[in-house]
């Protein structure tokens, strides 16, 4: 066989075999792993969920749609290092929702006709990165959020540029006292945010035992007994008889006398 034919034989098994690892995203799914999607269209109006950290996803140009600006297309929330990439995002009120979590990078990603592109809350030292955004409303809506990196193809309001960078490529620094976050790159000397809070436990007084022996316990008074003693049967019936032979004899005496 020719080394050509051999050549290719090798490069559409390649092929298949990677589309074979590839799947499908399904409404509502909740990823736990490192998940790689076929490149089709599906619909999943209830969005698709991250719920564990240090994985990525990639979409691989694949298409998630959602009900016509209803929904949020992908949900991070309490997470922790993960990526998403090559994703086409369309038609959801929010097409990435991201809460409570760091360090989450989106790159390569289309969000087309959503509402609002990417919504964060309460979310820092994230990174979005080569994100063509063509959203009707917003391409960026945060609350509370810091030190998160943006290269977004629309203006950002300026607001969110004073505690974020907006398409630069400069570092942040995480490090600021009294803004209740934390950064794994600051310690206590540098952030005051990092110094823990030590909690002081109530503790019971002991008992003083000397004065528990010495101070005399009240006797504990048990209740009478009350004992019922039988009574006893008389013996004077025994006397009856007695009585009457002696009454008859003094009768026949008198009469015995009186006949004399």
């Amino acid at each position: 066989m020719k080394p050509a034919v051999i050549l290719l034989m090798l490069v559409l098994l390649a092929g298949a075999a990677g589309a074979a690892e590839c799947s499908d995203a399904l409404d509502g799914m909740r990823i736990t792993n490192d998940t790689t999607f076929c490149s089709d269209t599906y619909d999943t109006p209830n969005g698709i969920y991250i719920v564990e950290d240090n994985i990525t996803i990639d979409c691989g140009t694949a298409v998630l749609r959602g009900n016509m600006q209803e929904g949020k297309g992908i949900i991070i929330e309490g997470r922790k290092n993960v990526v998403v990439a090559k994703c086409n995002i369309v038609t959801f009120d929010i097409g990435v929702y991201i809460q409570n979590s760091s360090f989450i990078t989106l790159e390569d990603n289309a969000l087309l006709k959503n509402r609002i592109g990417i919504r964060m809350i309460n979310s820092y030292e994230n990174t979005i990165i080569k994100t063509a955004d063509k959203s009707t409303q917003t391409p960026l809506s945060m609350v509370m959020s810091k030190f998160n990196k943006f290269d977004v193809n629309k203006p950002i309001d300026e607001e969110y540029c004073n505690d974020n960078l907006c398409n630069e490529e400069k570092d942040i620094n995480p490090c600021v006292d009294d803004d209740f976050y934390c950064s794994p790159r600051c310690s206590k000397e540098n952030d005051n945010d990092c110094i823990k809070i030590e909690v002081i436990e109530y503790k019971k007084p002991k008992e003083n035992k000397t004065k528990e022996k010495t101070e005399a316990k009240p006797d504990k008074k048990e209740p009478e007994k009350m004992t019922i003693t039988p009574k006893k049967k008389g013996k004077g019936w025994l006397l009856y008889p007695v009585f009457y032979i002696f009454a008859f004899l003094l009768i026949q005496f008198y009469e015995h006398t009186r006949k004399d």
